[in-house]
């Protein structure tokens, strides 16, 4: 029962040496960081600078999505995975300051009739990328030339 009495007194004291939380002194948030290219999801919204087909858009179950997490689970290094409009799909990727170079790509193998020609197209594209660039939070793949191929936005 003492024990308690002076524990209580004991942390009545600290609070009550504590400084006051006022407006200034409460945390000040941090900058928004600009998003960086790995461990995210990234939505499709843009193929060679054009908007999706709203068709496409209406016929898919769920939004074209890329996501490349650099140290993977089982510690192989760097993959790309997401959903190409019809399949899941993933690769092996290299990634050097802003060069990216996408290995073979394997995939589920789902027949989508309104989407199976677009997810040919976007895995093709995928083997085309050779460099990306982050501008605001939007992920540009883009090939050897510097053509933009595919624009990603965060969800």
């Amino acid at each position: 029962m003492r024990l308690t009495a002076i524990a209580t007194l004991v942390s009545l004291a600290l609070i009550a040496c504590a400084p006051p939380v006022t407006q200034d002194s409460a945390p000040v948030p941090q900058a928004q960081q600009a998003p960086t290219l790995s461990n995210r999801d990234w939505q499709l919204h843009q193929v060679d600078g054009h908007a999706l087909d709203p068709a496409l858009v209406a016929a898919i179950t769920q939004p074209v999505s890329l996501r490349i997490d650099q140290q993977h689970i089982d510690g192989t290094g760097a993959k790309l995975s997401g959903f190409d409009g019809c399949n899941r799909y993933f690769a092996a990727v290299e990634i050097d300051a802003d060069q990216l170079r996408v290995g073979a790509i394997g995939a589920s193998k789902m027949y989508c009739e309104a989407s199976s020609a677009f997810a040919q197209d976007f895995q093709q594209r995928l083997r085309q990328v050779s460099q990306y660039q982050i501008e605001s939070s939007e992920l540009q793949l883009l090939d050897a030339s510097g053509q933009l191929l595919l624009s990603f936005r965060q969800p």
